[in-house]
């Protein structure tokens, strides 16, 4: 199995409306920690809210699909009103939890994507499901050692630098 994202992108930000609806994308499924927020972060702040109801603005559903407690997920997808979120969805194995949404939603894997900072959990869930990918940078990687961000950083540039850059 591949760990090959679609796409790459230095942030979430880059990802625009007019990026997502040009690839026939109606719903995107987000990671919480590090892709939108720090780790440790109570809420969401304001860049990424604002991104987040701009793609609902524009007809792109949303759903939170994220590893952590259900407590913290709920409260972050509460601050935006409604967004469902997924909480402790154990990707890279959350297969159940996108086609149960997306039976719910009427659409079709070719209409998902998931964005992510992690190439195990995030891209490889994607690829399991035969949907597609945007990796991201990290928001905060300071919690890793420092050498082990650099070799993280370096092996994301080398091996996938046939992937596409957004932005």
């Amino acid at each position: 199995m591949s760990i090959k994202p679609t796409w790459r992108a230095n942030s979430f930000v880059d990802i625009s409306v007019d990026f997502l609806k040009a690839n026939d994308v109606g719903i995107v499924f987000l990671d919480l920690d590090n892709t939108m927020l720090k780790v440790n972060a109570k809420l969401m702040d304001e860049e990424a809210s604002a991104w987040v109801l701009n793609l609902v603005e524009n007809d792109i559903r949303v759903r939170f699909l994220s590893n952590n407690l259900n407590s913290r997920v709920m409260k972050i997808a509460a601050q935006l009103g409604d967004i469902e979120a997924h909480s402790l969805s154990m990707k890279p194995f959350a297969g159940h939890i996108v086609k149960g949404v997306l039976a719910t939603e009427k659409m079709h894997l070719e209409k998902a994507i998931i964005v992510g900072d992690g190439i195990m959990t995030d891209t490889l869930a994607a690829n399991l499901l035969g949907t597609r990918s945007v990796l991201v940078n990290p928001v905060d990687d300071s919690y890793l050692i420092g050498w082990f961000n650099a070799y993280r950083r370096w092996f994301i540039r080398w091996a996938y630098k046939d992937v596409g850059m957004i932005g």
